[in-house]
């Protein structure tokens, strides 16, 4: 008699969930880019970006991003408890020739941090807020694991995308955006200056 049989056939139980769950996921992320692909058509996204179009202040109703300001989000994700601080910093960089406000976003994982994120943006003349890069650092046991997701606008042929007027992310950016990334189930706990 084999005594191991349970645990196996466990295993093997185990592994078939899992598989299902995956391609699930997969499924679901599969109809979330084809929404988005038919909403976006079959054009590159390739905006002309003139710095003259662009101001130097970002007060966007739905995006106001005015330095000294942090804005703090928290919420249960699956990784645990998560606390994202937002911090509109006094510090620009220029890409593109486009002065951007930098934007340092911290997130902890349980009282640990996870990310630390330097994220640049700027406001166009219609009002529009366009995101133009992020360098990320996911940590681990304070290491840094990787940077994926790092990308600048114009570096190595890296697109950017803009916010429309109503504050939702209207084209993609690039290596800084998936599916599944962009809303994350968190709520601003405040705001503050």
């Amino acid at each position: 008699m084999n005594h191991h049989r349970p645990a196996r056939k466990a295993c093997q139980d185990q592994a078939l969930a899992d598989l299902k769950d995956a391609q699930q996921t997969c499924q679901a992320e599969f109809v979330v880019r084809q929404t988005a692909c038919d909403k976006l058509g079959d054009a590159p996204y390739d905006p002309v970006i003139n710095p003259a179009n662009f101001v130097a202040r970002i007060d966007n109703p739905y995006f106001p991003l005015r330095p000294g300001t942090t804005f703090i989000y928290e919420g249960q994700m699956p990784q645990g408890f998560e606390r994202d601080e937002f911090a509109v910093t006094h510090n620009t960089r220029m890409i593109l020739g486009v002065n951007c406000v930098e934007v340092h976003n911290s997130v902890f994982t349980d009282g640990v941090l996870t990310e630390d994120i330097i994220d640049w943006f700027a406001q166009d003349r219609e009002g529009n807020v366009w995101y133009f890069g992020e360098n990320t650092h996911e940590l681990e046991d304070g290491l840094i694991t990787t940077i994926d997701g790092t990308f600048m606008a114009g570096v190595n042929g890296e697109i950017l995308c803009d916010h429309c007027a109503s504050g939702h992310r209207s084209r993609p950016s690039g290596k800084g955006v998936y599916a599944g990334e962009i809303v994350r189930a968190v709520h601003c706990v405040h705001a503050h200056v």
